[in-house]
Formats: structure tokens, C-alpha cells, sequence
């Protein structure tokens, strides 16, 4: 995917992204940080044509995604959000079908091959146990692993998440991206999504896009893109990186 010269705003007054070009290498996951404010979601959602810009294309296999039809485009692209509201009686398991309708006609009941793909994605998320539960009844762990399950189902290229271990503790944090990154690495499911936590972003993203301001500030992978003297100038705060015995980069912040 890649977004060319993008500019946006809610108010045509006040632009939220100015000018803004970056790409999504495929089969990758990417991280987008960046303070409060600076266009992470609203750049997800232009992606996931929730938003139509001002000037600029998003281009999706070199085709403008507005120019997809609505089951096309769902075809190619799944996302997941940070809240989800679940009402009436609906099964787990009846919810993550829902995944399916992109490739189904109206009223197509699901086939042999539909219910492999929905019970790998239950499986996947670690929702055997809970498939025949209301999901309204889940914890917002729980839940957020729904939606997942319900994204992977409609087996998309490019797998978009807006803040998605966001209201989670630390736990259910860890599990959904271990989650991603074991779709990613076994299914080769591009992945965007924006994350609050650096050190999320560094160890479970493979590049990293760094915004301020509703521009791009920086790009490239992850562990090298990412220094303290950059968290200092995007965040305004002073990091120390901390080397851990496996290899793994993590960075202690400070005011």
C-alpha cells in the first residue's frame, strides 16, 4: 500500500495531515507512534477509506482504494478498532462469521471451506472455549480477540489495527500482539497499526512510521529508526535504551 501526498482535515480549516507520502511494505508489520493529536488514526482510517482525503490517493496493489467496490476492498483489507460495541445474543462463533460476508453472495449460506476458515481464526485468537458464549458477555480481552478472529475470517492482504490493546491490561496487551505477529509471520498478512507503547511498536513491528504534527517525522525498521534522541524530539521526553539478555530493545523514558 502507499499513500501518496495525502492531505486531510475534519474542519477544511485545520488540516490533520499535510502532505503526507509513506508506503507499507507487504507481508510486514508496521508501527505507527506519535503523540496525541498527530494523525496516527486518522491516517488508518484514510487507509481504510473510513475517510476520504482532500488531495493525495491511497493506493492499494496500484489501485485507488476509492475506487474498490465495498466487497472488493473488504476482500483486500480488514480492520480492528480500539472499541467494538457487541449488543443482543450473538454467538461468538456467529460473530466472527460475520468475517465471511465479503465473499459471499446475499443470503449464501456458509460452505465447508467457510467454517475451516472461521474455526482457524477462533483457534487462532484462542476463542475455542468461548465460541458458542454470547459475546457480549466477554471481558474487553476477550472481546478485542473476537474482533480479531472476526478480521482474520474475511482472510485479508492487509490487516489494520487502530489502537487495538488500548483499555487492555498488560496481559491481554502481550497476548493480542503475539496474536498479530504469529498471523503475520505464518499467514504473511500485511499488518498496520497504531500503538500508543513504544517499546509494543519496536518489538512487534518489523518498521516503524514516527508522526508529528500530521507529518512524517521518520521511517525505516524499527529498531533502527527508533533512538532516544528521536523520542526526545517527537515526544519531548528523554529515553535511555535498555538492552535486555535476549536481545530485545526496550527503552526506559523520562521527563
Amino acid at each position: 500500500m502507499k499513500i501518496e501526498n495525502i492531505t486531510f482535515g475534519y474542519d477544511k480549516k485545520k488540516l490533520v495531515l499535510d502532505g503526507v507520502s509513506c508506503a507499507f511494505k507487504k507481508g510486514r508489520v508496521t508501527s505507527i507512534i506519535g503523540p496525541n493529536g498527530c494523525g496516527k488514526s486518522t491516517l488508518l482510517g484514510l487507509c481504510s477509506r473510513l475517510y476520504k482525503p482532500f488531495t493525495g490517493a491511497v493506493l492499494l496493489d496500484g489501485r485507488n482504494v476509492a475506487e474498490y467496490g465495498g466487497k472488493e476492498f473488504a476482500k483486500k483489507a480488514a480492520s480492528v478498532y480500539q472499541l467494538n460495541e457487541i449488543s443482543g445474543d450473538i454467538t461468538v462463533r456467529a460473530l466472527v462469521s460475520y468475517g465471511r460476508t465479503p465473499h459471499k453472495k446475499m443470503f449464501e449460506l456458509l460452505n465447508d471451506d467457510d467454517e475451516k476458515i472461521v474455526g482457524y481464526a477462533i483457534e487462532k485468537t484462542g476463542l475455542k472455549d468461548f465460541e458458542t458464549r454470547r459475546a457480549a458477555e466477554l471481558s474487553g480481552g476477550e472481546r478485542q480477540r473476537v474482533f480479531l478472529a472476526m478480521a482474520l475470517a474475511q482472510e485479508p492482504q492487509i490487516l489494520f489495527l487502530d489502537e487495538p490493546t488500548s483499555f487492555l491490561d498488560i496481559y491481554y496487551q502481550l497476548e493480542i500482539m503475539e496474536i498479530v505477529r504469529a498471523v503475520n509471520r505464518e499467514k504473511g498478512v500485511t499488518v498496520v497499526m497504531v500503538l500508543h507503547d513504544i517499546n509494543q511498536a519496536v518489538k512487534y513491528g518489523d518498521d516503524v512510521l514516527v508522526m508529528k504534527d500530521g507529518r512524517i517525522k521518520a521511517a525505516g525498521e524499527a529498531e533502527k529508526t527508533v533512538t532516544p534522541a528521536l523520542i526526545k524530539d517527537v515526544f519531548g521526553v528523554d529515553a535511555e535504551l535498555v538492552s535486555r539478555k535476549n536481545g530485545e530493545t526496550f527503552f526506559a523514558a523520562s521527563l
